[in-house]
C-alpha cells in the first residue's frame, strides 16, 4: 500500500463516543496517526442518554432525536435522522478517499454505501451488531419485524468495498467470503507500560468478590449472577458483588441483591481507568452473562475485564466461549448452573493469561496490524 494514496478518510458512526472501548473511537485514532481524517458522529450519546458535543478540528456532531428507551420509536427515527444528516455532511467534503462506516443502524448503512457507490469513494463497513436478529425480543416478535430491515444491511454490504465485523459469529451469520472480509475483534486502548504489575494470583480462602462492568440492561442475565451467588455462598464464607455501571435494570438488580442478603457495593460510573482498576484489582471474577435470546459473541465489558487481567464467568457463546475455553480464562456457564460451575469457580486460580490473551486479540497495538492489512486490500 502506497500511503500517498489515500489522504483524507471519513468516519461516520451514530454511536461515536470518546472512550477507549469505542470501536469508532480507536479507528480515529489509527487513521489520525497518518490522514487527514473526519468524524460525523450523533451528538446525542446512546449509552448515557444525553448531549454530548467534541470541539476538535474536523469533528462534525449532528444534532438528532433523544430517546430514553432503547426499543422505541423515537429510537428509530433518531437513526434515521442521523443517516439522512450524516449523508449531507459527507457531501460537503471534498475528494474524500475513503470512508469507515459502523453499522448499525442499518438504514445508515444503506444511505452511505450507497453514495459512496455512487461516487467512487472506497468504504469500509464494521459490523458492530446484527439488526434485528440481536435485538433482545422472542423469535415469534422477530418474525413479524419487516424484512428490509435485513435487506438494508445486505445492500450495504453489497455496495462496500471491504466488510468487517467483530467476532466469528457475526461473520459466520452474514455468510462472509471472500478476501475482502475481516474479523477484527473488539479493541481497547490502554497504556501497557501501567499494565506490568502482579495479579492476583488465587482466590481468597474465605471471600469470593465478583465484579460486574457496564450497561445494567434487560439483556443481561442478572437471574444467573444472583443463582450462582447464592449458591457460592453455601461454599464460602463471604461473598460479595462490586458493581460499576448504570441502566435501566439497576434498582431492580440492587433490590435482589439485597433480598438475597448478597453483600455487595455499587460504584455508579466510573470512566476513569486508575480508579476502575482500584476497585477491580481485588476482584477474583467478573460477570458476562446474557440472556439466551440475546445474539453476543464478545461484548466490550468482556474487553475490558480482560485488559484489567479478570477471569470471567461467562455464558455467551461463540467467540468468548470458545476463548475461555481454549486459554482458560474462566468459567462458562450454562442456564441450568449445576454444583460443577460452582465448584469450578471455586477452584479456579489466576494467572497472567487472560491479560496476555487481551494483548495478542485486544489490544490498539493489534488493530493497528489488523487494519494496515486491510488497507493494502483495498488501495
Amino acid at each position: 500500500m502506497k500511503e500517498k494514496e489515500i489522504k483524507k478518510v471519513v468516519i461516520i458512526s451514530n454511536f461515536f463516543n470518546k472512550i477507549n472501548t469505542s470501536r469508532s473511537y480507536l479507528m480515529s485514532k489509527y487513521f489520525n496517526e497518518k490522514y487527514d481524517t473526519y468524524i460525523i458522529y450523533s451528538k446525542f450519546s446512546h449509552a448515557e442518554k444525553k448531549e454530548i458535543e467534541y470541539t476538535e478540528k474536523n469533528y462534525i456532531g449532528i444534532k438528532t432525536l433523544k430517546y430514553v428507551r432503547n426499543l422505541s420509536l423515537k429510537r428509530i427515527i433518531s437513526h434515521i435522522i442521523f443517516a439522512i444528516k450524516a449523508k449531507k455532511e459527507l457531501k460537503k467534503i471534498k475528494d474524500v478517499d475513503l470512508v469507515y462506516l459502523t453499522v448499525p443502524p442499518n438504514f445508515l448503512g444503506y444511505l452511505i454505501s450507497k453514495y459512496c457507490k455512487k461516487n467512487n469513494i472506497k468504504i469500509i463497513v464494521d459490523i458492530l451488531d446484527l439488526w434485528p436478529e440481536a435485538l433482545p425480543v422472542s423469535d415469534k416478535i422477530k418474525k413479524i419485524i419487516p424484512s428490509y430491515w435485513r435487506k438494508l444491511r445486505d445492500k450495504t454490504l453489497k455496495n462496500s468495498d471491504y466488510i468487517i465485523t467483530e467476532s466469528n459469529y457475526f461473520y459466520k451469520k452474514l455468510d462472509l467470503v471472500g478476501e475482502n472480509t475481516k474479523v477484527i475483534y473488539l479493541k481497547k486502548y490502554i497504556n501497557h507500560e501501567k499494565k506490568e504489575k502482579n495479579i492476583k494470583k488465587s482466590i481468597n480462602n474465605n471471600k469470593i468478590t465478583i465484579a460486574y462492568l457496564g450497561n445494567i440492561g434487560k439483556i443481561n442475565d442478572f437471574d444467573s449472577l444472583i443463582t450462582i451467588c447464592k449458591k457460592l455462598k453455601l461454599y464460602k464464607k463471604e461473598l460479595e458483588v462490586v458493581i460499576i455501571g448504570d441502566g435501566n435494570e439497576k434498582e431492580n438488580l440492587l433490590k435482589n441483591l439485597e433480598k438475597e442478603k448478597i453483600q455487595h457495593k455499587y460504584y455508579g460510573i466510573v470512566y476513569d481507568e486508575e480508579e476502575k482498576e482500584k476497585i477491580l484489582e481485588e476482584c477474583d471474577f467478573a460477570f458476562n452473562g446474557y440472556k439466551e435470546t440475546t445474539e453476543v459473541a464478545l461484548s466490550y465489558k468482556s474487553i475490558d475485564y480482560f485488559s484489567f487481567g479478570l477471569p470471567i464467568i461467562n455464558s455467551t457463546k461463540g467467540d468468548t466461549w470458545e476463548l475461555v475455553e481454549k486459554y482458560n480464562i474462566g468459567i462458562n456457564y450454562t442456564f441450568d448452573i449445576g454444583n460443577v460451575v460452582i465448584e469450578n469457580i471455586i477452584k479456579y486460580r489466576r494467572n497472567r493469561k487472560t491479560y496476555e490473551i487481551f494483548d495478542k486479540y485486544f489490544s490498539y497495538k493489534s488493530l493497528k496490524i489488523e487494519m494496515n492489512e486491510v488497507l493494502e486490500k483495498i488501495f
